[in-house]
């Protein structure tokens, strides 16, 4: 494009919106009501250079200014700045006008999708507030669960020993019924016994008596009649009560 000796307008006004871009100030050409704004010239020493392809990789795209976008909105949409113009003048101009193209519309997009950005952020942020409020919840709630369960636990063994003093006091009550009604049929008893020992002292004191009187019946008497045997009886009686046996 630097070659040109006679640009086309379509040319121009490609350099011209470059400028625009990387802020390069037109020449002043003419004087009075013939004076204009050159752009080619200075366009040709600070912006078509070896640097232009690195300097449109590096562009600032996220901070052009608005009033830029608008100063360059109607140079972009005038009939010398048509692909199909373009392609005829200038193929450099052509590929640069794209690059002034996509530039102005990503700053367009920008424009929808910064709020969008912002909102979605937002959003973000809200929902990890809300998440960390959850969290926060479901932490807590594990932590009462976790004691409630504890306190479950510990309320069933407390059933448990209960239910195991109530069967002790229940076996231990029945015992104790038991041995009542075993001290009341023996106290019962106690006039028998007392009976009994008296009787069974007297039988000690006459056993040897017995014993001796037992044996002459069995020895002797077998044979007799049971009036003779009688007599007999009472007579050793006698004999035993005489000799103190």
């Amino acid at each position: 494009m630097k070659g040109f000796s006679s640009p086309p307008q379509a040319a121009i006004a490609v350099v011209k919106t470059l400028c625009i871009m990387f802020y390069v100030n037109p020449k002043k050409v003419g004087t009075g009501r013939d004076k204009t704004e050159d752009y080619w010239e200075p366009g040709k020493k600070q912006v078509l250079t070896g640097d232009l392809l690195k300097n449109c990789q590096n562009y600032e795209k996220d901070k052009i200014p608005v009033e830029l976008i608008e100063k360059l909105r109607p140079l972009i949409d005038a009939p010398e700045y048509e692909d199909g113009v373009l392609q005829k003048a200038s193929k450099a101009a052509w590929g640069l006008a794209k690059w002034v193209r996509a530039m102005v519309q990503y700053d367009d997009a920008m424009k929808v999708v910064k709020p969008k950005q912002a909102q979605l952020k937002e959003a973000k942020e809200t929902s990890a507030a809300a998440q960390a409020l959850w969290d926060a919840a479901l932490e807590k709630l594990r932590a009462v669960e976790t004691q409630m369960k504890a306190l479950v636990d510990e309320l069933d063994k407390a059933k448990a020993y209960e239910q195991q003093l109530t069967d002790q006091y229940d076996d231990s009550e029945k015992k104790c019924n038991r041995a009542k009604a075993l001290i009341e049929k023996l106290g019962d008893e106690e006039v028998n016994w007392a009976i009994s020992l008296k009787k069974n002292r007297a039988d000690k004191e006459n056993l040897v008596g017995d014993i001796i009187i037992s044996s002459g019946v069995i020895a002797y008497l077998g044979v007799f009649t049971l009036a003779y045997r009688a007599s007999a009886i009472e007579s050793w009686i006698g004999l035993m009560k005489s000799f103190e046996i």
